[in-house]
């Protein structure tokens, strides 16, 4: 990798980490996904960078189009849905996120059920489960 690949990669690399904190808790769900399918880690700076070229992930780390960012970083082609209550039993080639929303701030966040970004969310804490999102790759 040239100086100047590496310069463009971590220049202000402290505000996107400040952003993706801030709104970026699906993104960062889909990332513990890719690791868990991998059994790699994401390099998250690439798969950023590749998503918003590519229109999958806004600029404020929203996602738009999280098939297209699962089936690039791990090569399976994979669907997605959404359900109010998971099923007893989760295959091992499916994956869940929590869709959590808290009715006092109106926001919205998203976590894996056995770990959160966040280290503290108002929005789980006073929130509630929306529904939850199954992805599962063939």
């Amino acid at each position: 990798m040239t100086l100047t690949q590496l310069k463009t990669r971590y220049s202000g690399i402290q505000t996107l980490l400040d952003r993706i904190g801030e709104s970026g808790c699906l993104f960062l769900a889909l990332c513990s996904i890719i690791e868990e399918v991998t059994g790699l880690p994401a390099d998250i700076v690439g798969i950023i960078q590749t998503s918003m070229a590519n229109g999958w992930l806004r600029k404020d780390y929203e996602v738009k189009d999280s098939l297209s960012l699962l089936n690039t970083f791990t090569g399976k082609t994979w669907k997605r849905i959404e359900v109010p209550k998971l099923p007893e039993v989760i295959k091992n080639n499916e994956f869940t996120i929590e869709k959590w929303f808290n009715p006092r701030t109106k926001f919205t966040h998203f976590k894996r059920r056995f770990a959160d970004t966040l280290v503290s969310s108002v929005t789980v804490k006073e929130g509630s489960i929306q529904e939850y999102y199954i992805y599962s790759y063939v």
